[in-house]
């Protein structure tokens, strides 16, 4: 008896032992952090816990050992649904993610402003989970995470990476091979044990299979050209159907747990480039005509002008292309089917497209390679989905006509520029210099070491795609500090106002448009982005240049509150003080006037106009018998007569010192490159200036160019503490540090 106890103990120690080992390990992976937050998402940087982002590491999920890793773009939502708020996931593959621009193109972006300036009265929040060289498996694996968010509507774009996206079935990323499997794999994902026995197998195989291969992998191919194992899927054979199979199977996931949560759901065909994009691989396959037979056949129709006739044809050898890039027309058929059995709808993206096309063929008109839009293909995917949700009464029941928005003017507004453009050109260049466009084992970037680049935007645009080190974000930088010294306005503005869309939560962007409108005199403009600013982030500068607006604008009443709050952000500021008392001042308040020149006497600032008001012209207040030399200094320095400019100032400043005067006088000496002339008169400036960052950066590059180190990172320590989203374009930190 007493042995039979012992055995039961025994045998259940041996069975519960590598459970608690597990459970241990696990505890301790997670206690200790072990690798990477593979959340979909996360607390946004910077923005303590008011939002969250789609996190860049989530792909590891789904590429292992990969250096360069596909992920989401950092779109952000408020952690905190607000009560007016209206929020959309949107899913997808690289088409989704708005591949080959950044995310100011991507039509998830676009849809959102449509969106917005329709329904002014909510918050609307359009959330892109894409990542390129992912399929359904991926979507199916995110779904749950999407639902706990609390979104109103879910919108999917995809099907085309379902046979070498991963876990696909011709995929090189695929460690399990039964729909089963791989399903249990991504369950498996969740536990930090899980990942670190993944990592440890995958390092083992590719140190195993780097030392054994007489064929190394191609440093430099392209992502498109990596993901292949099967090159060649039969149309009808079992792998294309497979790839049917686990489209649908994913699909009716997504669709049974969106009905379950009670959230709208909008499915969409998917477009391919049929017309110029002939068949990667073309073969006979059971007596059916090989892809590249057929392609020539619709050429032939076409010319001929037998335009149905063709069109039948191009999709036919589309189909029939053996190498399935681009989804075979059964993923269509799949996506209409499952809309019919769970009455849901489909955007009808397909005439979308055919409808803007000569002759309703599908070609290089709207796309940029074989199924990636050009710009104006993502406007039309933008206007394609915003009408579905229309017809289908998505938000409200019924839509006012009147709030709809034109899309071709908003595309004329819209935040891309030249540099855009020519980003997207150059990927798309790198792209089909590689397999499968060319041969194996070739290097596509290099196609940009013969280009001859023509203008600065051509050169920054190819440097951004061509070196690793160099993003777009880097060139746009670049470009902004172009234009402002060369004072081209108007460029600068439309690169701001990019960046804004690329970056929803970077304020500086906003800070500079609003800028440019408060010296164009354009008030109202400059008051909404000064808005949008204060939702991001409240910056005692955004406070004060509202203020500053309301004081001009002869209404103090509107102004004050924002004036406070400037002062309680960053108190002692002079020019905070200095607005704080003409606004007590015009209120009729002389004892709080009088409390505010008491704190500017105690910092040791004296009043030194007591009767100054501010002028329409400028943004900082001069005495009015200063103002005339300003106006005249300013029509100089736009004249490009620098010289004449310094002599006005300069006997400006003997009537009476103004910041304006030495900070004008200091930046005319850095064009004339004399910075310690400069440094001079910037120093005098500065008291005025404390809460301007356009012009601590000024400074602190002037320290940094007469090698005042100190004094420079100081400077940039101030500009941090305004705004922590401040660019650095001449790299002062990392130099001066």
């Amino acid at each position: 008896m007493r042995y039979s106890v012992k055995k039961k103990v025994f045998i259940s120690l041996t069975v519960l032992l590598p459970f608690c080992f597990f459970l241990f390990l696990e505890l301790g992976l997670r206690f200790f952090s072990f690798g990477n937050d593979l959340s979909l998402f996360i607390p946004a940087p910077g923005q303590g816990l008011k939002y969250l982002i789609c996190n860049s590491q989530v792909a590891r999920r789904y590429f292992v050992n990969q250096e360069a890793c596909p992920g989401p773009v950092a779109d952000s939502f408020l952690r905190q649904k607000p009560e007016n708020g209206y929020r959309i996931f949107v899913m997808g593959g690289s088409t989704t993610y708005g591949f080959p621009y950044l995310p100011n193109l991507m039509f998830p972006r676009i849809l959102q402003k449509k969106l917005q300036l329709t329904f002014p009265d909510k918050k609307i929040e359009v959330i892109n989970t894409a990542m390129t060289a992912v399929n359904s498996y991926t979507l199916a694996d995110l779904i749950d995470e999407i639902i706990q968010q609390r979104p109103d509507a879910v919108l999917v774009y995809a099907g085309h990476n379902e046979y070498y996206g991963a876990l696909g079935v011709g995929s090189q990323i695929s460690p399990v091979k039964s729909p089963v499997m791989k399903k249990l794999y991504l369950k498996l994902l969740r536990f930090k044990s899980f990942l670190l026995i993944r990592h440890i197998i995958e390092s083992f195989q590719h140190w195993v299979y780097s030392e054994k291969s007489d064929e190394p992998e191609n440093p430099y191919a392209t992502l498109m050209e990596r993901m292949v194992e099967k090159n060649r899927i039969a149309f009808g054979g079992t792998a294309y159907k497979g790839g049917i199979a686990q489209f649908e199977n994913n699909m009716r996931e997504i669709i049974e747990k969106t009905k379950d949560a009670g959230i709208s759901l909008l499915l969409s065909e998917v477009v391919s480039n049929i017309r110029d994009t002939k068949p990667f691989i073309s073969e006979t396959i059971d007596s059916l005509l090989p892809a590249a037979d057929l392609y020539n056949r619709a050429r032939k129709s076409e010319m001929n002008g037998d335009i149905q006739q063709a069109k039948r044809l191009y999709y036919k050898a589309k189909d029939m292309d053996l190498l399935r890039f681009r989804a075979p027309e059964a993923i269509n058929t799949a996506i209409h089917r499952l809309a019919t059995e769970y009455h849901i709808s489909v955007v009808p993206m397909i005439s979308s497209f055919e409808l803007a096309s000569a002759d309703g063929l599908i070609g290089d008109a709207l796309m940029t390679d074989h199924l990636h839009p050009n710009i104006a293909g993502y406007f039309l995917m933008a206007d394609a989905f915003y009408k579905s949700m229309k017809e289908n009464h998505f938000i409200i029941q019924d839509w006012d006509i009147a709030e709809m928005v034109d899309s071709d003017r908003l595309r004329s507004e819209w935040g891309y520029s030249a540099l855009d453009s020519m980003y997207g050109i150059y990927n798309i260049m790198v792209l089909k210099n590689g397999w499968p466009f060319k041969a194996k084992k070739s290097r596509p970037v290099q196609i940009l070491d013969s280009i001859q680049t023509q203008t600065r935007i051509d050169s920054l645009a190819a440097m951004a795609v061509r070196y690793d080190n160099v993003s777009l974000t880097d060139s746009r930088e670049s470009l902004i500090h172009y234009y402002e010294v060369t004072g081209q306005i108007n460029k600068l503005y439309r690169e701001y106002l990019a960046q804004i869309y690329v970056q929803p939560l970077l304020t500086t962007p906003y800070l500079k448009i609003a800028e440019i409108h408060i010296q164009r005199k354009e008030y109202d403009q400059a008051l909404n982005y000064l808005q949008s600013v204060l939702q991001i982030k409240n910056l005692p500068l955004a406070f004060k240049w509202m203020g500053d607006i309301y004081i001009n604008q002869k209404q103090a009443g509107r102004a004050l509150p924002y004036l406070k709050e400037a002062d309680t952000l960053l108190p002692g500021d002079p020019g905070i003080l200095q607005d704080l008392r003409s606004v007590y001042l015009m209120l009729g308040n002389a004892e709080e006037a009088e409390r505010i020149i008491s704190r500017l006497r105690k910092a040791g600032i004296e009043m030194t106009a007591p009767e100054q008001e501010k002028t329409e012209d400028v943004v900082y207040p001069v005495p009015k018998e200063i103002y005339p030399y300003m106006q005249e200094a300013q029509k100089y320095l736009r004249k490009k007569e620098p010289d004449k400019a310094l002599a006005v100032l300069k006997k400006s400043i003997e009537i009476q010192p103004t910041g304006l005067a030495y900070r004008w006088i200091g930046e005319i000496f850095l064009r004339k490159r004399e910075p310690e002339n400069a440094l001079k008169f910037l120093e005098r400036a500065q008291e005025d200036y404390r809460a301007d960052t356009k012009f601590l950066y000024i400074l602190a590059s002037t320290y940094m160019l007469v090698k005042k180190n100190d004094k420079a990172y100081q400077t940039w320590l101030r500009i941090k503490k305004i705004d922590p989203d401040y660019p650095d374009p001449l790299h002062i930190e990392q130099r001066v540090k």
